[in-house]
């Protein structure tokens, strides 16, 4: 298992919404809403984790980039005409390429200024992918590559969480990858074909379940919302695991 893996434990998707922040926002409770705000970018932690420490950095700096980012690009003026959460609202389109877009911005200036200290030994050593972001413009293919990057990193939160409670999970999802063969992952559990065999439908059918249920949690009970971003994120599993 890698640093990557192992260092950052998966949260819970709280059933606080992008449109419940917005309503509470327009409502006028600053109170209210930092606190909506706050406990919708829990929701985000781990991708955005995820995605910075893939580009380079390591467990300890991407921790500080995440707070960092949150506190200054998420939260920072909130209430203000051009905070992050006032312009979110004015997108069209999905809310993760309007995230991703930020964070790669983000990340672009922390380049930028990780390059200026590298002569003092201060920068950590960080990938040639993020090293091409640190110039004054934001390459678009970087951008578009950087939203389906993000999307991986939320459809890996979205299977993580689904199946922390499903037994033998890392086997069940081998055999969906089409990595191993049912009979190999049977030995393996010191079961029989057979019985593996209908241990695996249950997985499948409990698998199927919960990652409903988590993308219910993030945009809501609309079926068609929930069914397209499932077909979305599916689309990516190949890419996921």
């Amino acid at each position: 298992m890698s640093d990557l893996e192992k260092k950052e434990p998966i949260g819970c998707f709280t059933t606080t919404k992008w449109t419940l922040v917005i309503q509470v926002i327009q409502q006028g409770d600053n109170e209210a809403a930092v606190r909506a705000l706050q406990e919708f970018c829990l929701q985000y932690r781990a991708p955005i984790y995820g995605f910075i420490r893939r580009r380079g950095y390591g467990h300890e700096r991407a921790e500080d980039l995440v707070h960092d980012f949150v506190r200054s690009r998420l939260l920072q003026n909130s209430m203000e005409a051009d905070s992050f959460v006032h312009r979110a609202q004015r997108q069209q389109g999905r809310f993760r390429s309007f995230l991703s877009h930020v964070l790669i911005r983000f990340l672009q200036d922390q380049a930028r200024a990780d390059g200026a200290l590298s002569a003092g030994g201060k920068a950590d050593h960080v990938s040639t992918e993020v090293l091409s972001e640190s110039g004054q413009t934001l390459p678009g293919t970087v951008e578009a590559d950087g939203g389906r990057q993000f999307d991986l990193e939320f459809a890996r939160t979205i299977i993580a969480l689904a199946t922390q409670q499903l037994k033998h999970s890392a086997h069940h999802l081998a055999v969906l990858m089409g990595k191993k063969q049912q009979a190999e992952v049977a030995h393996e559990l010191g079961m029989s074909e057979p019985t593996f065999r209908v241990n695996h439908l249950r997985f499948r059918q409990r698998f199927g379940a919960a990652i409903r249920e988590e993308i219910k949690k993030v945009v809501g009970e609309d079926e068609n919302e929930v069914n397209e971003e499932i077909r979305y994120l599916m689309s990516l599993f190949e890419r996921v695991l």
